[in-house]
């Protein structure tokens, strides 16, 4: 098993890279990992959002925003070319882009689905804002038994990036 880090830069070391990850709940600034498995075929899928943040910032990376399960990233050099990029925090990025996406609750594989079907669990608590971050990071490491749960160690709520 690799770290994340390391999965970050085989992420960044790919020729060509790929801009985009697989997520799943919950937003950020909650962390979920699973191990990144490396050779032929590298996969590390289905962590939540902050982990792949956190694992690619150290190579300059940033999250441009959220198609459903895919996060799009981008080098932090060309992002400081895009008028508004710092609109959106990333926990809103997510909310915009996975949260509101109708196939969170509807599609078969969807992680929101297996959430409620094999854990009867709903994940819409994890974008609900009157739910104190407090209460869904507790809720967090009760569901996401079988990963790393963590808060992200440079998540500011206040401040937009």
């Amino acid at each position: 098993m690799t770290s994340p880090q390391s999965a970050a830069k085989h992420i960044s070391e790919s020729s060509p890279p790929s801009p985009d990850v697989e997520i799943a709940d919950p937003p950020p600034p909650i962390v979920v990992r699973y191990p990144f498995h490396s050779g032929p075929e590298s996969i590390h899928r289905l962590s939540s959002l902050s982990s792949y943040l956190e694992a690619t910032r150290p190579f300059g990376y940033s999250l441009l925003h959220v198609e459903y399960m895919n996060a799009v990233l981008i080098r932090n050099d060309l992002a400081a070319l895009i008028p508004d990029i710092k609109r959106h925090t990333d926990e809103e990025k997510w909310r915009i882009g996975y949260y509101c996406h109708p196939l969170r609750t509807m599609l078969r594989w969807s992680p929101s689905v297996a959430l409620r079907r094999y854990k009867t669990f709903d994940s819409a608590i994890f974008g609900d804002p009157s739910i104190k971050l407090e209460e869904r990071f507790r809720l967090a490491k009760e569901v996401f038994t079988d990963g790393s749960v963590t808060l992200d160690s440079l998540y500011d709520p206040w401040q937009k990036q």
